[in-house]
């Protein structure tokens, strides 16, 4: 369906959506006690009015539809990416500055702007010209872009404790969300969302002190 299906639908649920968890569970040998880590990213199709056909084309040509209703579309879109704890998106759209890619990025910026809401941070990161020539290490510039929101936006942490103790205690919330685009939301949505939980799961092997132990776990 990712060949073919685009866009959102006018209550703002997008094409090709989907959330992924990541869990890091650290349990030292002979200790009652467990942590949990948990960071969630979403990707999803652009959230306005589009089309892009398929043909025979290596680039079909996309389209707006019905722009008048496209500010209204995103606004519900986002609504629903900041329910529960999230206080604010990151929106990384990684698809061409040219061509029709450039015409549908255009019109996704646009319409993210004129939300004029300062809990929706839109990033338009070109990966096909950053990472040209296999350069994937250019992927650090799209951290340093957005290390600030990394550090805001957090991740899970609970404690659980076993035996006659039992129970949990939660030490941090994730606070927002990563939400990840290129035109299919595939390829190039896996490597940037791969980068990021990377990142996060290094944080937490930092907080857990496990960066230098081994064989006690």
């Amino acid at each position: 369906m990712r060949f073919i299906s685009r866009g959102c639908d006018l209550d703002g649920n997008c094409s090709n959506t989907a959330e992924t968890e990541q869990i890091f569970v650290v349990q030292p040998k002979n200790s009652s006690e467990i942590k949990i880590y948990s960071y969630i990213q979403t990707r999803g199709s652009m959230p306005f009015l589009w089309q892009q056909k398929p043909s025979l084309k290596w680039e079909p040509k996309g389209n707006v539809h019905m722009p008048e209703k496209n500010k209204d579309v995103c606004r519900k879109h986002m609504d629903i990416m900041l329910r529960d704890d999230n206080k604010k998106v990151t929106l990384i759209n990684l698809i061409d500055k040219k061509r029709t890619q450039k015409m549908l990025g255009d019109e996704f910026e646009r319409t993210v702007n004129s939300l004029n809401d300062n809990r929706v941070r839109f990033v338009w990161f070109d990966f096909h010209h950053e990472c040209r020539k296999m350069k994937y290490e250019n992927l650090s510039r799209l951290i340093d872009i957005v290390k600030d929101d990394i550090e805001g936006m957090k991740f899970f942490e609970v404690v659980m404790k076993k035996g006659t103790n039992a129970g949990f205690t939660i030490l941090e919330r994730q606070t927002g969300n990563f939400r990840t685009n290129c035109m299919d939301c595939l390829d190039r949505t896996n490597v940037v969302q791969s980068v990021f939980a990377r990142r996060l799961l290094w944080k937490a092997l930092d907080k857990s002190n496990l960066k230098k132990v081994s064989g006690d776990i």
